[in-house]
């Protein structure tokens, strides 16, 4: 994620719509499954009532009015409701509350796409029924049951025409509420006023002045404040502050602040709490943020995703009491047991002389795997990266530096379509340099040939797999447009290496024969390179994510993690800094992988990056 067009409003950039996309799909994911435990644990005198109608409705109905629905406020804090207090036995009566309630999302859904829907609803303790999203709402006894009916865009109440009041606006589609119970209830510092209908006109009219003064200084953040906020709630300045707001985690797209009649300082605190709303919503999103610190024995500092929100650059605006995650699903960093796959168990069948060749090559493969990480090369496993993902990967690429030339570079990746692994690498202080990484298969010499020759090279063939795989790395450069330097990793006939060993060819431009070097890696530990900064950041780093290999390689190096670690939790490390992509596209590109190993050119740092 790039931080500086997330920070200052870089618009409605993809970076945004990734966050929203996401916060959207975990809140409809906790939605069905609350469904599930709605069918199997409602009381029965309780079920009578068409509650589940709604939900049904809501969760299958897929438009962007339902999306729109599903990052209100309000909608958020119906969850926060639910998770909070349906987590121990209830009583029927708030079963009634909080599901009637819920009927406002899939009440409003079907009134603005004009769906027939006939549905059992509840009104809130204040005796009103809102349809969110809009500024609709009607008046009722508190809690009182409703039953509701929606056609053709009109909405009837008990079999007749229901009577809608509305909320002022302070510009289309954010209203001024004081009223809705699920909009108020969880608004709690400083006190909340109620205005009167004159007074909340002139809350509304000062709100929309100031929007329209960030529409013409800075469209950018005003297109994302208009994408956010729903819901501007008024409240008391008792003691004649210049002004009082605040903003809330469980309710994401609502602002809560006093009047002013100065448009100027009513936009300041608009910024000000909008920048709360977009760090409440990467707690959702955000693998680091959203996990408390696990305690380990023999430890006096925090360790893992904890260590990592030590080491955010926002580290001085966050304190444990501002980060509530009780109920947070499985973060993107968590690691998810995977069901075998197909075909992979015992088949009825199958030849014992079938099983134990399997067997025999699976035992191969782990041996092989195990020779290379003692040598400290890549790993060859992952996912195949197929033609379509080099594409993306290569726009992603010319999307970040604009004029870059890159055909060179993606007709390279298209010759070299042989059967291995792809990884990609990155290469930091502004993204000057991006790298492909590829793992021969099958015959070792015809592949090392077919790989050299998109780079217009010819070389030294190794006849002995190192690790199982030869392996070829090409560093691009952005900026020059042309390859910088092309590495072949294997083994040479005849050659004695020694315990832990590997080499390595190294081409470079114009043509010049290759320079070998053996790799000798030897295991990480802490104040390995004497150079205080780099090795506390390096000790840091390894405390997060232990490193495993270091390779010395003048004038620089390279560091093999023992496990691969994901993408956002790596780019979170202060060590990794650099690394903030400068494109959007290749942000949401490298969101999907892993980071396998850390190197140093002599001039800047590599992350090299597997699916």
């Amino acid at each position: 994620m790039d931080e500086k067009r997330w920070i200052f409003g870089g618009g409605l950039s993809p970076e945004w719509a990734w966050v929203v996309k996401r916060r959207r799909e975990l809140a409809l994911a906790d939605l069905a499954r609350i469904e599930k435990h709605y069918l199997k644990n409602a009381p029965a005198g309780f079920r009578k009532r068409r509650y589940a109608a709604g939900l049904r409705y809501f969760l299958r109905t897929k438009s962007p009015e339902r999306d729109r629905l599903a990052v209100h406020p309000c909608f958020d804090y119906w969850l926060d409701l639910h998770a909070r207090h349906f987590g121990a036995p209830v009583q029927e009566s708030d079963w009634h509350l909080q599901f009637g309630l819920f009927q406002s999302f899939p009440a409003a859904l079907a009134l603005s796409r004009g769906d027939r829907l006939e549905l059992d609803a509840t009104a809130d303790p204040d005796g009103r029924f809102f349809l969110y999203g809009s500024p609709k709402f009607l008046q009722a006894a508190p809690t009182a049951p409703l039953t509701l009916k929606t056609a053709g865009g009109k909405l009837s109440l008990g079999g007749k025409p229901a009577r809608l009041e509305s909320l002022v606006e302070a510009v289309p589609g954010i209203v001024a509420d004081d009223r809705g119970w699920l909009m108020v209830h969880g608004v709690t510092m400083h006190g909340l006023v109620s205005l009167d209908d004159k007074e909340r006109a002139r809350f509304a009219a000062v709100l929309g002045e100031a929007f329209c003064d960030l529409a013409g200084r800075d469209h950018g953040l005003y297109s994302e404040m208009r994408d956010l906020l729903f819901s501007l709630v008024p409240l008391k300045n008792p003691v004649e502050h210049g002004s009082v707001s605040s903003s809330y985690v469980n309710l994401r797209g609502l602002i809560a602040l006093s009047h002013s009649e100065d448009r100027i300082l009513q936009a300041e605190t608009l910024i000000h709490e909008f920048c709360h709303q977009k760090m409440n919503q990467l707690l959702v999103v955000d693998a680091i943020l959203q996990r408390r610190p696990a305690p380990q024995p023999g430890r006096g500092r925090p360790q893992g995703p904890h260590r990592l929100r030590l080491l955010h650059r926002v580290r001085p605006a966050l304190r444990d009491g501002d980060v509530d995650r009780a109920r947070a699903p499985a973060p993107l960093g968590a690691v998810v047991p995977r069901r075998p796959a197909e075909g992979t168990g015992r088949r009825r069948g199958r030849a014992p002389q079938e099983i134990r060749a399997r067997r025999h090559r699976l035992l191969q493969g782990r041996r092989a795997r195990r020779q290379g990480q003692a040598r400290g090369v890549p790993d060859p496993r992952g996912r195949v990266m197929n033609t379509k993902e080099r594409i993306e990967w290569t726009k992603a690429v010319g999307a970040c530096v604009p004029g870059a030339d890159i055909k060179a570079m993606l007709a390279a990746a298209e010759a070299l379509d042989a059967p291995g692994r792809w990884e990609v690498s990155v290469r930091g202080g502004g993204l000057h340099a991006v790298g492909l990484r590829f793992f021969g298969a099958g015959d070792h010499a015809a592949w090392t040939k077919t790989a050299l020759k998109p780079f217009g090279l010819e070389g030294p063939v190794p006849d002995a797999p190192v690790g199982g795989y030869p392996w070829l790395s090409a560093a691009w450069d952005l900026t020059t447009g042309r390859w910088t330097s092309v590495r072949l990793c294997g083994a040479a006939r005849g050659t004695k290496l020694k315990a832990g060993q590997a080499l390595a060819w190294d081409f470079k431009a114009g043509g010049e024969p290759p320079v070998r070097r053996a790799l000798s890696p030897v295991p990480f530990k802490a104040g390995i390179f004497k150079e205080p900064v780099l090795d506390r950041a390096l000790e840091d780093f390894s405390a997060l994510s232990p490193l495993a290999t270091l390779s010395l390689e003048s004038p620089g190096w390279s560091l093999r993690l023992e496990r691969p670690l994901r993408w956002p939790m790596f780019a979170r490390c202060d060590v990794s800094a650099a690394f903030t992509p400068a494109g959007s596209q290749l942000a949401l590109f490298l969101l999907d992988r892993s980071v396998t190993e850390l190197a140093f050119d002599g001039e800047a740092l590599w992350a090299h990056c597997a699916g």
